[in-house]
C-alpha cells in the first residue's frame, strides 16, 4: 500500500480511523485518567457507558466522511489483514519482556490468552501491569505491548508526506506503541522512521508544502530531519518545508493538555480549510513564528502573505480545541460543542458539518486528530 498526500485541503479519497473500544478502559478506570492523557474530570465515569457513547459519536463522524465520498479504512480491519506479522511482533516482544523480567509470568500468560481470543484487541489493550512499570517497556523498545487508549487519535502516530509513510516518535510513552501498529496495518512500501520526537498533529501538508509545528510534542530537530528528507528527495509531490514555532516551543516535551496549555499541536491553533480560507486562534497565531527560506513571520502574517483569509475561532472554545477541524472535500467537519466557531465559519461561507463530540473530546483531541487522510492510495 502506498498512501499519497500532497494537500489536505484538496480532493481526499482515503481516510484512516480507529473506533475507540475496550482499550480506553485503562484510562477511564485509572486513579487519574490524565496518567493516560485523558481529561482528569473523567475520573469515576462508567467506562463501558463512556465507550458506548464514544462509539456512537465516532460512527457519526465516519458517516460524515463517507457522505463526502471518501473510503474509510479502520485500523482493526487493516491489522486483521496482517495478523501473521502482528502475531510475530507481539510474540517476539512478549518473549523479550519476560526474558528481561519486565513482565511478571502471570501477566505474560494472561496476555497470551488475550492473543488467542483476539489478536487485534490484545495489541490495543496491551499487557496488564503496574502503571509505573509501563515506561520500562518503551525504554526496552517494546512499546507494542503498552495499552493504547489514545489510538482513536490516528493523526499523531504517523504522517503521510507526498508518497512517504513517516513513522513518528511520540513525545509520551503512553502513545509510543501506536506507530508500530500503523506500520503493520499499512505495511507501506515507501517508509521512514523518524529519529526525533514528533507527532502528526504538528505536521500539516497543504498545497505541496509541509508545515511542521514545534512545541511540547515535537522537537526542533524534527524540522531539520524532515527538511533533510525533502532535500534528499525521499518524498515526491512536496515543494517546501515550513517550520512554525508555537508559543509552547520552549517548554518541556510531552506536557499534557490542560487549561494552562489549551493547545497540543499546531492543528489545535490553526487549520487550512481551502484555497482561500483558514481557521485559527488569531492571538495564538500572532505568538507563533513561521520560518521559511530564511525569513521569519508570525503565523498570522505568513497566512496573510499567502493571501488567505483567517476565520477566527472563539477564544472561549479553545479548550475544546475549536481550530481542530477536518476539511473534507468541500465541507468542514467540526465538533458541535464549538458553536461560536462553527457559526463564524458558516458566516464566512464554509459548509460546516458538526458532529457530537462531547465524549470523544475527553481524550484531548477533536475532528482533525481522529483521522489521517490521503489524496489517494496506490494498492500494489
Amino acid at each position: 500500500m502506498i498512501p499519497i498526500l500532497y494537500d489536505e485541503t484538496g480532493k481526499i479519497e482515503d481516510v484512516f480511523v480507529h473506533e475507540p473500544d475496550l482499550e480506553c478502559r485503562i484510562a477511564l478506570e485509572a486513579e487519574d485518567p490524565s496518567m493516560w492523557l485523558f481529561d482528569p474530570a473523567l475520573k469515576g465515569v462508567d467506562s463501558l457507558e463512556w465507550i458506548k457513547q464514544a462509539k456512537l459519536e465516532h460512527l457519526r463522524y465516519v458517516q460524515l466522511l463517507q457522505e463526502q465520498g471518501v473510503n474509510v479504512h479502520y485500523l482493526t480491519d487493516l491489522l486483521k489483514q496482517h495478523e501473521v506479522m502482528l502475531r510475530m511482533k507481539l510474540e517476539e516482544a512478549l518473549k523479550s519482556a519476560v526474558a528481561q523480567k519486565l513482565i511478571a509470568t502471570e501477566s505474560a500468560e494472561n496476555f497470551s490468552k488475550k492473543m488467542q481470543m483476539s489478536l487485534v484487541n490484545a495489541a490495543l489493550c496491551g499487557v496488564t501491569m503496574k502503571y509505573e512499570d509501563y515506561h520500562k517497556l518503551e525504554d526496552a523498545d517494546l512499546s507494542i505491548l503498552i495499552p493504547k487508549p489514545n489510538a482513536y487519535f490516528v493523526q499523531d502516530p504517523f504522517a503521510i508526506i507526498g508518497d512517504l509513510f513517516v513513522k513518528l516518535k511520540p513525545a509520551t510513552w503512553q502513545r509510543s506503541g501506536e506507530p508500530e501498529l500503523w506500520d503493520i496495518a499499512l505495511h507501506p512500501e515507501n517508509f521512514y522512521q523518524m529519529h526525533h520526537i514528533s507527532e502528526g498533529g504538528d505536521i500539516t501538508v497543504v498545497k505541496n508544502k509541509v508545515f511542521v509545528g514545534i512545541g511540547t510534542r515535537t522537537e526542533p530537530h524534527t524540522a531539520f530531519e524532515l527538511y533533510w528528507l525533502y532535500k534528499n528527495k525521499r518524498f515526491h509531490y512536496i515543494d517546501d518545508v515550513i517550520v512554525v514555532f508555537k508559543p509552547d516551543a520552549g517548554k518541556d516535551l510531552g506536557l499534557n493538555h490542560s487549561q494552562d496549555l489549551p493547545y497540543i499541536h499546531i492543528d489545535t491553533i490553526w487549520m487550512p480549510i481551502c484555497y482561500l480560507k483558514n481557521v485559527g486562534n488569531v492571538p495564538l497565531m500572532t505568538r507563533s513564528v513561521a520560518w521559511n527560506k530564511g525569513q521569519l513571520y508570525t503565523l498570522e502574517d505568513y497566512v496573510i502573505k499567502c493571501k488567505k483569509k483567517i476565520v477566527p475561532t472563539s477564544e472561549k472554545e479553545q479548550y475544546s480545541l475549536a481550530p481542530n477541524v477536518l476539511p473534507a472535500n468541500g465541507v468542514v467537519i467540526s465538533a458541535d460543542v464549538n458553536a461560536e466557531t462553527n457559526g463564524a465559519m458558516v458566516n464566512a461561507g464554509l459548509d460546516v458539518k458538526p458532529f457530537a463530540a462531547k465524549t470523544l473530546l475527553g481524550g484531548s483531541g477533536s475532528g482533525h486528530c481522529m483521522s489521517n487522510t490521503a489524496n489517494y492510495v496506490l494498492i500494489n
